[in-house]
């Protein structure tokens, strides 16, 4: 598979490129009103550059983060086991809960969450299709608790914080997350950008032009 140089990624434009945004899945996640806002304003930017921003629908997304830990789980309880066994005290209490749930679950578990990971696999292919390139933001909330614009809809992965990046740990699609905004108190806000399999070279050109407008990468968070 031949790879693009960073000389051709500099030369694309994003004139023509399709913008494909989820508001049934950031509806069910929800987002803080100074998340909601950045994210709002990286599309127009994204518009100004020339790119067309349509809805998609991507039916089962709700369930791509719980299937996600769960092969995440039983995996690195069986990479760790030995470990988990003979030297607990070199693990935090968090990494060691994480990985020994590994050990409650069940092979039919484990499988109908590889039945998932197709399932969704297969969904992000078919949006591909006719958009270039899924955006949402990176996480739904800032290092301080600020409020919602509207409640999130869906208990599986309301103010989760990883629900806008474990399907794509899920299903290997390439992600880059940038920076897209500060809120009032000077706290970074990301925009991530996901393609389709094997195609970080659109991702790359995308957050690049953004980048040569917007201005965000460049200056630092409060302290």
């Amino acid at each position: 598979m031949s790879v693009p140089g960073s000389a051709e990624l500099l030369e694309r434009n994003c004139r023509g490129l399709r913008l494909g945004v989820c508001s049934s899945y950031t509806d069910a996640v929800g987002m803080e009103r100074e998340v909601a806002s950045a994210f709002a304003n990286a599309l127009e930017v994204f518009r100004s550059l020339g790119a067309l921003v349509r809805e998609v629908d991507i039916p089962h997304l709700s369930y791509a983060p719980s299937a996600d830990f769960t092969i995440l789980r039983v995996e690195g309880f069986n990479a760790h086991l030995r470990n988990l066994r003979d030297k607990r005290d070199k693990y935090g209490a968090s990494a060691f809960r994480e990985l020994a749930v590994g050990g409650f679950l069940s092979t039919a578990d484990y499988y109908r969450a590889l039945q998932a990971r197709t399932l969704f696999a297969a969904e992000l292919q078919g949006i591909f299709g006719n958009t270039d390139v899924l955006v949402m933001p990176s996480t739904p909330e800032t290092g301080m608790a600020g409020s919602y614009g509207k409640p999130p809809q869906d208990p599986k992965v309301a103010k989760n914080d990883v629900a806008y990046l474990a399907p794509f740990n899920l299903t290997g699609n390439p992600a880059i997350s940038i920076p897209c905004g500060f809120t009032a108190v000077g706290l970074p806000v990301g925009l991530q950008l996901v393609g389709r399999a094997f195609d970080e070279a659109t991702i790359l050109s995308a957050a690049h032009h953004y980048q040569q407008i917007a201005d965000w990468h460049r200056r630092r968070p409060a302290r």
